[in-house]
């Protein structure tokens, strides 16, 4: 009993006890009613409360105040130790032995007899539940709030622990354990327990979740036990005879505290070391995750939140859902352990879990905007490989069920199995339709589909509800597709150590299509089925682990996922499952829904390229018999030679009068003298698309066009954002004239469109149909000149990492280095420009352009002003535009829960909608007036180990309707881990809220060194460009849409720093040296000199040097009143850093 200690004792036939929330005292209650304090750090106690009733035990709420009491002849009571009126809660009990108040407030009450009852009971709305009615002198009630389940001790058969099973019989999870006068949870994660063992005089430590292992003694000799209550992780009071005592735990030289329910797969948690033995440093500590197949590992790094005397470690989970154990090793010798839970399926509503990626990482949108991509070349077509689509897309078809109905076995199974692969390989129906024959006839061969494989039942393990939400959207968990990807990955494992084939090879897919086993029901109850939804793009995921390399390694890859029910002909009635397949994939190469929505006006609702369920012009409208991507998406997709299109754009070419030939799309490649289409340009962004679109023999694809040899008009909106009102593809306007064309043209049918938009220069626009043939069409083009202005900004994409090419930030920092090129510098001048093309057919007179800064966000913020500039921009010019205020952003550092980060910005330049002020002539479009730039840098320092770097984005739902917010990662380079707090957020519209974003380089982690001695050696600086995009999917359509991004510039190397900065006697002169060893180093300095002019407006220079060997020097003149800092750039390995600032 040497860890024992004596706090009170001659307490009067004591029953029970309760730890206080704040872990400061302990309430004791004696069988006469009469409770008492017990301050665990004074050992004084003394009396609190009184009831006129015997007690047998008694639970306090966790307000501190509250005790709900029972015993004998009293039932169940409520009282409040700051007194008022006690109360009975429930008076028919049979000697209640045990009361458990519930965060949810509700209670849980045993009886102690042969045939005892568990009760639940609420008290607002009064309800009275009887959970169990077989329990055998119950003495102890536990739930497990995390998971719902409730164990209850019992004094029958030798002493057992029991698991409640609702309906169901009571599972035994230890027996013969003696008399057992009390139990509590060891720790919040509420797994383990002690047990007071009255009979043995012993107190026991047991693992619920480990039942084949056998409760552990861990104080032994402790006589007439009555109590176990825990205090915290090292203490606990104990109940014996008339007095009670703490016990002090036996500590593991290191103590780990996994938060609990906090981490989901490929997720990351911090976890704090409590070093227990003085003669262990935290940094002789080496740790270990088991098993280590699963890809979870330790990141030793540490971010501003560091505190020496309470060390943290960062711990990412893997592929592996369930039990894990975190070893700790100090010199060879393993010193502690922790059991940690990885979750296998997400359900919070409101907020996704983290995320972490190890190495490189292509996922994401990465397309650029109009123009082939953000060209800006008003000469050539528009939206030419935006998203392109060529060679080969590996996807894998996943059969998905849960206990709610699952697949059948054997030659059931093949049937179905051989199904599907004729739905999407061998063709099915007259005309042998395949999703593979689709996209290779539709692409002319420059786009296939190759289906790696189709799994065996991926068996989800709990009911269909619980992965999937049936309401008007029929949407699956936000991170459900991580979840049935951790089955496979633990399959092919599985496969990989027993030398077969893997179940589904991960680590060339693309897409991965989910065959979700729909569940019948009995009327009125509605079936269960999975709704088709896609996603828009690859989203990163964690698809094995490389078990070759010195450690495992996690692999991640860019997946794209489209789930689809497994009968989905029946439930649908008219698409047949490759049919909607092939349109779900289009989402996931990038292409929007284009059919009708309740936000649409009635314009575009009356021109929806599918205008009816049975005729559609557009894969993206109504995928029914195959349509192709109308000539707008097959040009973003790079199906389309934009050689082969004939361009009309009458602002800069003039008048027209021309027929030319189109060639039908589906009648092979395009000869010499014929047109794939012919796009005619309207404004930045927006265009007109004709294309010849007959029925063509021994195709699939377009096999049934609405109408035949017709000539297809569609106008096509494409900018940085999605219209609100319409969708981006449109078939053309009804003209004046008295056939009804439903925007599809037949011989000698034509399509007239006025331009009204100047007053005096009205024009008609004329496309006449004069000839069609089986693989060909000839249309005449007349319009006569145009004179407009239209000054244009190109908008930001993913393509451009998120900046506009016609904005950029000037500093001194980028002036004498280029790789800083277009970030901002903190703390300094900056002066903001941007490029203004005239892509009109006249002058621009008097273009203002306004500049702004705003936070650093995915999308929307609040904007500052930074001044504006008015100037003229000649037709075919380009004019640059300076912010006329100098930006000076703040170094200022914000907390983001422990960590510290440096606040970022945007940049934005607009123009308001133009009115040429000489010629009174509106711009051809105001679409295209906004410029941003959402572009930033951080540096992971190596001294072993690297820093990890940390900053916050803010993500805003700048959609009309509550939508999810997801975030995806691209990040190129091997060397670099990224943090996410979220994947994902629900918000509403407007809503904002701070994404945390971290990153880390694995140089300087001895681990890695095979990887990064090469990456070294080449003397070079180590970069990458971090690109988040975020993704808003409201649930109105089948996949998210693009709401913004941003990019990080990251670096890495050596870390460096001012050994000594001195400014005196016109000079600037110190030395710079490495922090791991001391070694002076080479390369730029540059000195700024911040100060007032002569106006009073602060100012700021510069002066250049070079350092060698650690030492420089450089004049900077006869300075009064200014501050002088010293920053050192960087080079090859070497990263930069700034001194100290001297006031002179």
């Amino acid at each position: 009993m040497s860890n024992l200690v004596q706090l009170v004792q001659n307490f009067k036939n004591p029953v029970a006890l309760r730890v206080t929330s704040g872990s400061d005292k302990v309430i004791i209650a004696q069988r006469n009613g009469r409770f008492f304090s017990l301050d665990i750090a004074a050992s004084t106690s003394s009396p609190i409360f009184s009831v006129r009733a015997k007690i047998n035990s008694f639970d306090l709420a966790d307000d501190d105040d509250t005790l709900y009491m029972v015993g004998p002849a009293c039932g169940l009571l409520k009282g409040k130790i700051s007194g008022g009126n006690v109360r009975r809660l429930l008076r028919n009990p049979v000697n209640p032995t045990n009361v458990l108040t519930l965060s949810d407030q509700s209670l849980l009450v045993t009886e102690d007899s042969a045939s005892g009852r568990l009760f639940a009971l609420t008290e607002l709305p009064s309800l009275l539940n009887v959970l169990s009615a077989d329990l055998n002198k119950a003495v102890v009630v536990l739930k497990q709030e995390t998971s719902g389940k409730i164990f209850v001790a019992e004094n029958s058969n030798g002493g057992r622990i029991l698991e409640i099973i609702i309906g169901g019989v009571p599972v035994v999870i230890f027996d013969n354990l003696g008399e057992i006068a009390d139990a509590c949870w060891t720790n919040n994660q509420q797994n383990q327990v002690f047990i007071a063992e009255k009979s043995g005089d012993r107190i026991l430590f047991a693992d619920l979740s480990q039942p084949g292992i056998a409760p552990t003694e861990i104080f032994t000799g402790i006589a007439h036990l009555w109590a176990v209550q825990a205090i915290d992780d090292e203490r606990i009071a104990i109940g014996m005879k008339e007095e009670v005592l703490i016990g002090k735990l036996n500590s593991d030289p290191v103590t780990l505290r996994v938060p609990d329910g906090e981490l989901f797969i490929s997720g990351w948690v911090r976890v704090p070391v409590k070093i227990n033995n003085p003669a262990i440093s935290f940094d002789d500590l080496e740790f270990i995750v088991h098993p280590k197949e699963s890809g979870a590992m330790v990141s030793i790094s540490r971010d501003n939140s560091f505190n020496p005397a309470e060390p943290d470690i960062m711990l990412a989970a893997g592929w592996m859902t369930g039990k894990h154990k975190l070893e700790v090793i100090h010199q060879g010798n393993s010193i502690a352990t922790a059991i940690f839970n990885v979750l296998e399926n997400w359900t919070n509503e409101e907020y996704g879990p983290s995320v972490t990626t190890f190495g490189s990482i292509e996922s994401g949108p990465s397309g650029g905007t109009w123009g082939g991509p953000d060209s800006g070349d008003f000469q050539v077509p528009q939206n030419v490989n935006v998203i392109p689509a060529l060679g080969t897309r590996n996807i894998g078809l996943v059969l998905v069920d849960t206990s709610s109905n699952r697949y059948p076995g054997g030659a059931a199974l093949n049937t179905i199995i051989n199904d599907f692969q004729d739905e999407m390989v061998n063709g099915v129906g007259v005309l042998n339709q395949s999703v593979v024959r689709y996209y290779n006839e539709a692409s002319g061969g420059l786009f296939n589909v190759n289906l790696v494989g189709i799994t065996q039942p991926v068996m989800l393990p709990n009911a269909w509800e619980s992965y999937f939400t049936f309401d008007d959207t029929w949407i699956a968990n936000q991170d459900l597709d991580s979840t049935i990807i951790s089955l496979i990955v633990q399959q092919n494992i599985i496969a990989q150590q027993a030398g077969n084939a893997p179940f589904l090879d991960l680590s060339q897919i693309d897409s991965l299509i989910y065959a979700v086993r729909s569940v019948p029901r009995t009327a009125p109850d509605d079936d269960l089925f999975v709704w088709p939804r896609a996603s828009l793009a690859n989203i990163q995921q964690l698809v094995g682990v490389d078990l070759t390399a010195p450690i495992p390694i996690p692999q991640y890859r860019g997946v794209a996922k489209v789930f689809m029910p497994d009968d989905w002909a029946t439930r649908d009635g008219a698409r047949q499952f490759h049919e909607t397949v092939i349109h779900e994939l289009g989402h996931n190469l990038g292409l929007n829904d284009q059919y009708d929505q309740n936000s649409f006006s009635a314009d575009a609702s009356s021109r929806i390229t599918g205008f009816n369920p049975n005729e559609s012009w557009e894969l993206m409208t109504w995928e029914r018999d195959l349509p192709l991507p109308s000539a707008a998406h097959r040009l973003m997709l790079g199906w389309l030679n934009p050689n082969q299109i004939r361009m009309y754009n009458f602002g800069v070419f003039g008048a027209i009068d021309e027929s030319i030939t189109l060639h039908a799309t589906m009648a092979g490649p395009v000869p010499a003298g014929r047109f794939a289409a012919a796009e005619v340009r309207l404004e930045d962004g927006k265009n007109y698309y004709f294309e010849y679109r007959p029925a063509v023999s021994g195709v699939t694809a377009d096999h049934n066009p609405p109408k035949s040899r017709a000539v297809l008009g569609t106008e096509a909106l494409f900018r940085s954002t999605n219209p609100s009102d319409r969708p981006n593809i449109l078939r053309v306007e009804e003209d004046a004239d008295a056939v009804t064309d439903e925007g599809s043209f037949s011989l000698s049918q034509d399509f007239k469109d006025r331009d009204t938009t100047t007053p005096g220069f009205e024009q008609d626009f004329i496309v006449d149909v004069s000839n069609t043939t089986a693989d060909s069409a000839t249309i005449r083009v007349r319009y006569a000149a145009d004179l407009k202005p239209d000054p244009a900004l190109t908008p930001w994409s993913p393509g451009s990492n998120w900046q506009s090419p016609d904005i950029e930030v000037l500093n001194g920092r980028n002036a004498s280095d280029p790789a800083f090129r277009n970030i901002p510098w903190e703390g300094h001048n900056n002066t903001v420009i941007a490029r203004v093309t005239n892509r009109g057919s006249s002058d621009a007179h008097s273009v203002t352009v306004k500049f702004f800064a705003k936070d650093f966000t995915f999308g929307g913020g609040t904007e500052s002003p930074l001044g504006e500039q008015t100037l003229d921009v000649p037709a075919g010019s380009t004019v640059t535009f300076t912010a006329s205020d100098i930006w000076s952003p703040a170094t200022v550092s914000f907390p983001f829960g422990s960590v510290q980060y440096n606040q970022h910005a945007c940049l934005v330049a607009r123009m308001d909608p133009f009115l040429d002020s000489v010629s009174n002539i509106w711009e051809v479009t105001p679409e295209n007036n906004e410029a941003q730039s959402n572009y930033t840098w951080m540096a992971s320092t190596t001294s072993s180990p690297a820093s990890r770097e940390a900053t916050v984005l803010v993500a805003e739902n700048t959609l009309k309707h509550p939508a999810f917010v997801y975030f995806t990662i691209h990040q190129p380079h091997p060397l670099f881990r990224v943090y996410l707090d979220h994947r994902w957020v629900f918000l509403q519209p407007g809503e904002k809220k701070q994404i945390l974003v971290m990153t880390e380089s694995l140089l300087g982690d001895g681990r890695f060194s095979y990887m990064t001695k090469n990456l070294i050696r080449r003397e070079r600086r180590i970069t990458t460009n971090l690109r988040l995009s975020a993704l808003g999917d409201t649930g109105n359509t089948c996949a998210a849409e693009i709401i913004g991004g941003a990019t990080l510039l990251v670096l890495t190397g050596l870390g460096t720093h001012f050994k000594r900065f001195e400014a005196e006697h016109g000079l600037a002169f110190g030395e710079i040296v490495r922090n791991d060893n001391g070694e002076g180093i080479n390369g730029k300095v540059i000195v700024s000199i911040k100060g007032k002019d002569r106006s009073g407006r602060k100012g700021e220079t510069f002066k250049e040097t070079t350092v060698i060997n650690g030492i420089f020097r450089v004049e900077i003149g006869d300075k009064r009143d200014v501050t002088v800092q010293g920053h050192y750039l960087g080079q090859t390995i070497l990263t930069p850093c700034d001194s100290k600032e001297i006031d002179l």
